[in-house]
C-alpha cells in the first residue's frame, strides 16, 4: 500500500481543517452578544453598548463612553443596577461600566457640569 497523498485527499484534510476552525470560531464568538449605539451631540458623542454573555453565565457588562467639551461624567444602568464614572474634563473621555442581569435593560446618558 503506498503512502502518497492524492490531491483530493490533500484538499479533503484541508477541508476538514477549515470546516473545524469555522465551527471552534462560531462557538467561541456566540458566546457573547454584542450591542453598541453612538449618538453624535453638540460638543461630542455618547457611546452605550453591552456585552452579553451566555445566558449560563447570567450576567451582562454595560458601558457609557462619553466625550464632550465641557466637564462631565457618564452613567450606565443594566437593570436595576447603576454604575458612575468620575468627572472628566472638557474633551477627555468618560467611562462607566456596570454589570447587572444577562436580559437586563441598557440605559445610559452623560451629566454635564
Amino acid at each position: 500500500m503506498e503512502l502518497t497523498m492524492t490531491r483530493a485527499l490533500i484538499r479533503r484534510r484541508n477541508l476538514k481543517r477549515k470546516v473545524s476552525v469555522l465551527v471552534l470560531g462560531t462557538a467561541l464568538i456566540s458566546g457573547t452578544a454584542f450591542a453598541s449605539a453612538q449618538v453624535f451631540v453638540s460638543g461630542g458623542w455618547n457611546t452605550n453598548y453591552i456585552e452579553r454573555f451566555n445566558p449560563t453565565i447570567g450576567q451582562a457588562k454595560g458601558h457609557d463612553n462619553a466625550n464632550l467639551n465641557v466637564r462631565h461624567y457618564t452613567w450606565v444602568k443594566v437593570g436595576s443596577r447603576i454604575g458612575f464614572s468620575s468627572t472628566a474634563g472638557a474633551k477627555k473621555t468618560s467611562q462607566a461600566t456596570v454589570i447587572g442581569a444577562w436580559n437586563g435593560v441598557l440605559n445610559g446618558w452623560y451629566v454635564k457640569l
